[in-house]
């Protein structure tokens, strides 16, 4: 394995979100400045805020949670073990930010991959930053990549990136954004029907 190749590729990965990271933190500032102070209520803009209100239901819409990926896990029949890798996902997002969750999966006894997610409404630029930092550091090896923006009707849209490369990897790598959560998985040889059975599963 180049060593190199990936020390420089996580190089450009860490660029690549220091520079996401200063224009998220220049949006805030210019959001912060450009937010207009409210003014005081007149007793007549209160009353007609009361009267509006009144007609509104308290409870509001629900978001959908994301489903619970050991509970997932378990009832496509998966078990899970700690993993000391280093993912991907944890080289880009900072744990002050959001928390890398990763296990090993295995099926029948025999590894079937990896699983790592985290949760953030920030997940669109991780996945921009990390997308931009693979395709630097691709090499000459790279196969099967895919990288595209699945629209679904009545389903959330998502963004996938796969490929095989193995001066990153020797398993298939798989990520896929999905509402607010970004998930990784590498996908072990002859693993490829179960494992992307759990991708769809999760990212209905």
């Amino acid at each position: 394995m180049n060593k190199s190749l990936i020390a420089s590729g996580i190089l450009v990965i860490m660029l690549a979100f220091g520079i996401t990271d200063a224009l998220l933190l220049e949006q805030d500032i210019l959001a912060d400045w450009r937010t207009p102070v409210p003014a005081e209520p007149t007793e007549q803009t209160a009353n007609s805020s009361a009267s509006s209100q009144a007609n509104v239901p308290l409870e509001g819409v629900q978001k959908l949670a994301e489903p619970d990926v050991t509970q997932v896990l378990q009832v496509l029949g998966f078990e899970q073990t700690a993993v000391d890798e280093i993912t991907l996902i944890e080289q880009i997002v900072p744990s002050e930010l959001a928390e890398t969750e990763k296990y090993v999966i295995l099926k029948n006894g025999d590894r079937a991959g990896i699983i790592a997610w985290v949760d953030s409404s920030q997940v669109k630029m991780f996945f921009l930053a990390l997308k931009e930092a693979l395709h630097s550091t691709f090499s000459p090896q790279v196969q099967d990549l895919v990288d595209e923006t699945q629209q679904r009707a009545s389903k959330p849209t998502r963004n996938i990136l796969t490929f095989k490369d193995p001066q990153i990897s020797e398993e298939r790598v798989v990520f896929v954004r999905i509402r607010q959560r970004l998930y990784e998985f590498r996908v072990a040889d002859g693993m490829d029907q179960p494992l992307f059975e759990l991708v769809e599963t999760l990212t209905e």
